[in-house]
């Protein structure tokens, strides 16, 4: 399980990864990796010069814990404008439930943007927490400064916008995978990979490299993780208001800025010590 733990929360945080620059390499030579996943990891951080706009569905299934499935569309201008609104259904197992979770089907639905200066959240699992209230926002320029220690803390200590730790993040995500380039095409990579019990493929646009399609699974475990890019356009340009929030009510609308500012400093400026997101 250890490998799709960590391929999946690389897909999920890819795009606040390189939504910022890349941090300074450090001294120690990054580790050799599989000529694919070196090929892999040298063509995605080229993603975030690109301007487009994408639909895509996604699944993931794990045993008797239960199941999620749904929609994400995805507008990218630069890191500071954007547009990721999520449609998702959240399905418990009979393990889940036993558990003490909800044994009805929830809804999971949120839209994030970055306007330029701010970055909201909005979404009626807010309003759930937080009494009526209907999103967050914080100032862009704090989410940047954050997004390294949090990634940190899901990397086990390691920075995914570091090139050497991005490799060993990648490295210790397959280890134990034979991957094979099979089914490309002039317009499609595609890759094979296996083992340990996990079978998959991933696949990507030939000259872009935008993910397209991604399947791994493990039929022991019951563990099925689907993407599939529906629609995928280059953009020159974008019409003003793109990328302003709409629909929503400005004074329910919370800034946290203050409150992570707040934690920032309780913490040392951003220090050794774990803020709690």
């Amino acid at each position: 399980m250890k490998q799709l733990t960590v391929f999946a929360a690389l897909a999920v945080l890819a795009l606040p990864v390189y939504a910022q620059d890349p941090a300074p390499a450090t001294t120690s030579a990054p580790p050799a990796l599989d000529p694919i996943l070196a090929k892999i990891a040298e063509n995605l951080p080229k993603l975030i010069n690109l301007k487009w706009e994408g639909t895509h569905t996604f699944s993931a299934k794990q045993g008797e814990q239960g199941s999620m499935a749904g929609n994400l569309a995805v507008t990218f201008q630069d890191t500071k404008h954007f547009k990721l609104v999520m449609d998702m259904k959240s399905a418990p197992g009979a393990e889940a439930i036993a558990a003490g979770a909800p044994a009805e089907e929830q809804n999971i639905t949120a839209t994030l943007v970055g306007d330029g200066t701010h970055l909201w959240v909005i979404s009626p699992m807010i309003g759930q927490m937080m009494g009526g209230m209907e999103g967050i926002k914080v100032e862009l320029a704090l989410f940047e400064k954050l997004v390294p220690q949090m990634m940190s803390q899901f990397g086990g200590g390691m920075d995914p916008t570091a090139p050497a730790d991005l490799h060993k993040m990648i490295a210790g995500a397959m280890e134990g995978f034979t991957l094979k380039e099979e089914g490309s095409t002039p317009a499609l990579n595609r890759y094979t990979m296996e083992g340990e019990g996990w079978k998959g493929f991933a696949q990507f646009d030939a000259k872009n490299w935008f993910p397209m399609a991604m399947q791994v699974g493990n039929e022991k475990e019951g563990v099925q993780i689907n993407f599939n890019t529906t629609a995928f356009t280059m953009k020159e340009t974008f019409s003003e208001g793109t990328f302003a929030p709409t629909g929503v009510d400005a004074t329910k609308i919370m800034d946290i800025t203050g409150l992570l500012q707040s934690q920032l400093g309780a913490a040392g400026g951003g220090g050794d010590e774990d803020l709690e997101f």
